[in-house]
């Protein structure tokens, strides 16, 4: 069965029991009796359209008033759209310093310098196309250039853009391999990680054809 909806009524006022004095008698007279204010009175009457006959007010009057209130109430504002759309900005990485390291230092040892996880650094390094160098992966050549040009954007970010590789200060490198199925550990000395990356791939080339390099890790500074 359909619910039956109540019609509105208004809310019930200590005046209603006064509606046929209002109009006729002061406001101030019917405040009295039914112990209300004069503008509670008033109010109420030119709610409901009854003009003030005990002054001569006519409903015409009466109307005009109401309309020319109404006319002169301010209009409401509307909120102002925004000019234009802020850009989004591109979240800023504890990884964007060591964007120089990354591929060439292996995974675990960079998140250790970052204070992140090695599953971010992965993430953060195969997002920009960069291989595991440290093992032997090679790069697609189809993200290498756009891979390049994020490197520098960041390196311009992080101020790495103005250090020279050809610095007198080198350091020490631990490289791990595999040769013909046998591990071997050797050192390189290099100014930065990059350096030494393609120096070690250039000394294992004389091992054999069968040799991969695993992992390079910074050793420390050399004397």
């Amino acid at each position: 069965m359909r619910k039956r909806i109540r019609a509105f009524s208004p809310r019930k006022s200590k005046l209603d029991g006064f509606a046929e004095l209002i109009g006729l008698v002061p406001d101030k007279e019917v405040a009295a009796k039914a112990e209300v204010t004069v503008e509670n009175v008033r109010s109420y009457r030119m709610r409901r359209g009854i003009p003030a006959a005990f002054r001569g007010e006519t409903a015409e009057a009466l109307q005009a008033k109401l309309n020319h209130r109404q006319a002169s109430k301010p209009a409401a504002r509307k909120p102002a759209r925004k000019a234009r759309r802020k850009m989004r900005r591109r979240r800023t990485s504890k990884l964007d310093p060591y964007l120089e390291l990354l591929g060439d230092l292996s995974d675990r040892e960079l998140a250790d310098r970052a204070g992140v996880t090695p599953e971010n650094v992965r993430a953060y390094r195969v997002r920009r196309g960069i291989p595991a160098r440290w093992r032997g992966e090679q790069a697609d050549p189809s993200v290498r250039s756009s891979a390049n040009d994020r490197i520098a954007v960041a390196k311009s970010r992080t101020g790495l853009a103005g250090q020279q590789s050809g610095s007198g200060v080198k350091y020490a490198y631990k490289v791990c391999v595999d040769v013909d199925g046998e591990g071997r550990e050797y050192v390189v000395f290099a100014a930065n990680m990059a350096d030494a990356a393609v120096l070690a791939v250039d000394k294992l080339k004389g091992l054999g054809s069968d040799t991969l390099l695993r992992e390079l890790s910074l050793v420390g500074e050399a004397l």
